[in-house]
């Protein structure tokens, strides 16, 4: 699922179409005109927060050239945003990246393969129905979709996917591999078949405006200059994605202080934070998921040994701790009432209690991360001067507040400035 590679567009390829030599692929930036499944925002009768107010007005620029190296980018935005409208946690171009680290002991990652997009959703158990979307618009003879297929059973096993889509605008499919895909939980679609494929993924929910083409382009273009905040990008976008267990956690918080200086209170810094919240909110709510299964009267046992890796790890160092105590009384560096700071986190009594009120109102949890990146998209919106469609997520004001209450424990926890909240 690696992205195919071309030169820049033209300003009126931006503004229109992207077109094949032949002229037989053709992708509307708002896609098809008779798209059945546009999205409005859910009304709710409870009770909300106060709403949302864009702080300024925007002034619409004129939209840049496609400069970005993927000529697939228009089959991966009008897919997040179908998956969108049907209920699911989207994120495009996740990479699987390993951590490795040179011998001078600088961080690089190094990239092993990558989703085109990524879709999410929470059952009332927190257990996660994951989808991996692969979307290929060129019609290269070396790109096989027999190989695609068996390279996305692999992603898909390690992303603990259900299924899959695999999406072929320009290049056809035998009929003997529909079969193969399909006994791996993939469909292969051609260009028409995903066009049908859009029209059922009908809802009610907004897709974030990061998902339109013209924020797309510019936030993107504005990423790659922001070289204080690569680090922080790679991770969210690459490392958490290879971990997926009990290390983001802490991970994130670590990550988040180390760029508190570029997390502020300026629409680019707010998108930066709540692009890392809402991989923080998939964590917290697979934190939820263990916890529902290990007993929720247990919770507050449970909470701490996970953040270590398991019950063996937390008394492990737990020993290890009290061992030095020991040592270090003996040697008259502590007083007899005196101990060293607890093995567990600062913020573990706030987590355990977000997880606690999670729990008992799932329904509502489980919509955090959607909620969280949909004000993503309104703060890229204004980072780029363009008016978002809507600044209402359509979510209920509980899923809100629980957002609120998640984005109040980072912010804390890494040291992040209150006044970054404020699209809450």
């Amino acid at each position: 699922m690696t992205n195919s590679k071309i030169s820049s567009r033209s300003s009126e390829e931006t503004k229109g179409s992207i077109e094949d030599r032949e002229g037989r692929l053709q992708f509307s930036e708002r896609g098809e005109e008779d798209r059945s499944d546009k999205v409005a925002p859910a009304q709710h009768s409870e009770a909300k927060p106060e709403r949302l107010q864009v702080p300024r007005d925007y002034i619409a620029r004129p939209k840049p050239a496609i400069s970005v190296s993927e000529k697939d980018f228009l089959l991966k935005l009008e897919t997040a945003q179908a998956l969108c409208a049907a209920g699911y946690f989207v994120r495009t171009n996740v990479a699987l990246s390993e951590p490795a680290y040179d011998p001078r002991g600088v961080q690089k990652l190094t990239d092993i393969t990558d989703v085109d997009v990524f879709a999410t959703a929470f059952a009332m158990d927190f257990n996660a129905d994951t989808v991996c979307v692969s979307c290929k618009a060129g019609a290269s003879k070396g790109l096989s979709p027999i190989k695609e297929t068996l390279m996305m059973a692999g992603v898909m096993q390690y992303l603990h996917a259900k299924r899959g889509y695999a999406v072929f605008s320009e290049r056809n499919i035998d009929s003997h591999m529909y079969g193969l895909a399909q006994q791996l939980n993939i469909a292969l679609f051609s260009l028409d078949e995903w066009k049908l494929w859009k029209k059922r993924q009908v809802g009610l929910r907004p897709a974030p405006a990061h998902f339109q083409t013209d924020v797309y382009v510019s936030l993107k273009e504005m990423i790659s200059k922001r070289n204080d905040l690569t680090g922080l990008f790679g991770y969210t976008r690459g490392e958490y994605w290879y971990y997926r267990d009990f290390r983001n956690i802490q991970n994130l918080v670590g990550v988040t202080r180390k760029y508190t200086k570029g997390l502020n209170a300026t629409p680019f810094g707010r998108f930066a934070f709540l692009d890392l919240l809402s991989v923080f909110a998939l964590s917290v709510l697979q934190l939820c998921e263990h916890v529902t299964f290990s007993g929720a009267s247990r919770l507050t046992e449970t909470i701490p040994p996970y953040l270590f890796g398991g019950p063996s790890v937390y008394k492990s160092r737990r020993e290890l701790l009290r061992r030095v105590e020991e040592m270090l009384r003996k040697r008259d560096v502590l007083e007899k009432d005196q101990s060293l700071p607890s093995l567990d986190p600062a913020y573990t009594p706030e987590l355990a209690e977000i997880v606690a009120r999670y729990i008992q109102k799932p329904v509502d949890a489980v919509r955090v991360p959607q909620h969280v990146n949909f004000l993503a998209g309104i703060a890229a919106s204004e980072a780029v001067d363009v008016r978002p469609a809507t600044t209402d997520s359509g979510e209920s004001g509980t899923t809100q507040k629980f957002a609120f209450d998640l984005a109040n424990l980072l912010a804390q926890g890494a040291g992040v400035e209150k006044e970054i909240l404020r699209l809450f």
